[in-house]
């Protein structure tokens, strides 16, 4: 069990909705009424008491689901009568928040423990008397593999088919020097993108100019297709996790937060920064020391031999007394490389409380340090680093500061 207290995934998403949200979603609550009363006709036919959707596509149609994380787990259940509930990641819980406000039943579970979310899903499952009935899934999610294995059970009737998920993953998150190299060039490019793009910045911008900026340097440095396109947002937005630019324009006093991480030969190096336009406020700096500091524990701490628990209580001294104040998911590093699309993170392994797996030289993390304040704004800074046997090597820029943008 942690030892340290952060703001729970529920008390983050009771303060985003402590006063009313304005839905992001494309069409009224209507359209989408109309779309699941079609989806409910179709469950007749096919005898389902209550259908379990989780492929993005779907929930987007169903409820407006948008986010960055699509391989994230994130789940609607639809009864064939009564209201829906939703179960999220806490870092996806924006996408039903500000998509949905009208789906008011979501459940919350913490990042790491995402693969446990199955209790979760029979209580609410028994919670609505459906314990018993015809349940839907969707096991074509992530592709045909489900239905793939199925067959080939029947196909081979002779062959032992057995799951070996997992097998290569804690094999390649130790990385060769050769892949410590190509990381450092994405480091490079991803760094460069950044500041470019921080120092177009100006008030009466959109966020879509700014990512505009972003977007053009990391392709011109040097960046293949993105497994994850660069993330900006602005103000009150920063506070909704997992959110993107969206034609809003940015402000006097906002800070703007950017996490860009740019694909070289398939390998990752991701970066945070924030800016501010115009000077920032006392209020604005001491969520801004709390950042630095902890990153910086996390930097100085991180090193062969040490557990990633041992890291996470060090770090969490950067921002003791702001639990409180801030949202953290208690997440100080994530193990990252080679990856596609959706999402450049690997997962295979976290700086985190409950974690005690020790660390290795040659492991690879993204240090996602963002303090969130439910709806007014937040600030990020993070690093890429590689662990080494004296300590960590940052393979992304490491002068860390708060950017000043031009008020005019």
């Amino acid at each position: 069990m942690p030892v340290n207290e952060y703001m729970s995934p529920n008390e983050y998403l009771r303060q985003l909705r402590a006063r009313p949200i304005e839905a992001e979603s494309p069409f009224p609550v209507e359209e989408y009424q109309v779309r699941i009363t079609a989806v409910r006709k179709e469950m007749i036919s096919r005898d389902l008491d209550a259908l379990l959707v989780s492929v993005p596509s779907n929930m987007h149609y169903l409820v407006g689901y948008n986010t960055l994380g699509v391989d994230n787990f994130t789940c609607v259940l639809l009864p064939l009568e009564g209201e829906l509930a939703a179960f999220s990641i806490s870092s996806e819980l924006p996408s039903i928040a500000l998509a949905a406000p009208w789906v008011k039943d979501l459940t919350a579970f913490a990042w790491p423990w995402q693969t446990q979310v199955s209790p979760l899903i029979a209580d609410k499952l028994k919670e609505k008397g459906l314990e018993k009935k015809r349940i839907g899934i969707e096991l074509e999610r992530g592709g045909p593999i489900p239905k793939i294995f199925r067959e080939l059970e029947d196909l081979c009737p002779n062959a032992s088919i057995v799951d070996c998920s997992g097998i290569i993953e804690p094999i390649k998150v130790v990385k060769t020097e050769r892949e410590l190299e190509v990381m450092r060039e994405a480091g490079r490019i991803t760094s460069m993108a950044i500041n470019r793009a921080m120092e177009a910045i100006r008030p009466g911008m959109t966020d879509n100019d700014v990512a505009a900026v972003g977007y053009e340097a990391l392709i011109a440095g040097g960046s293949e297709f993105m497994s994850l396109h660069p993330i900006l947002t602005a103000g009150e937005r920063i506070s909704f996790h997992h959110t993107s630019f969206r034609r809003n324009k940015l402000n006097v006093g906002d800070p703007v937060f950017l996490e860009y991480g740019a694909r070289y030969h398939g390998y990752h190096a991701p970066m945070m920064r924030t800016a501010i336009i115009g000077p920032p406020s006392d209020h604005q700096k001491r969520i801004c020391d709390a950042v630095l500091t902890t990153l910086n524990l996390v930097i100085e701490n991180a090193r062969a031999g040490r557990t990633a628990r041992e890291v996470a209580v060090e770090a969490y001294r950067g921002f003791a007394g702001l639990q409180d104040e801030v949202w953290f998911m208690g997440v100080y590093g994530y193990s990252i490389g080679s990856g596609f699309p959706p999402n450049w993170a690997d997962c295979q392994s976290f700086i985190h409380e409950d974690v005690e797996t020790p660390l290795l030289s040659g492991m690879t993390f993204h240090l996602p340090i963002v303090f969130r304040l439910p709806r007014q704004w937040g600030i990020g800074m993070s690093e890429t680093i590689a662990i080494n046997e004296v300590g960590c090597e940052v393979l992304t820029e490491q002068a860390r500061d708060i950017f000043v943008a031009p008020a005019k």
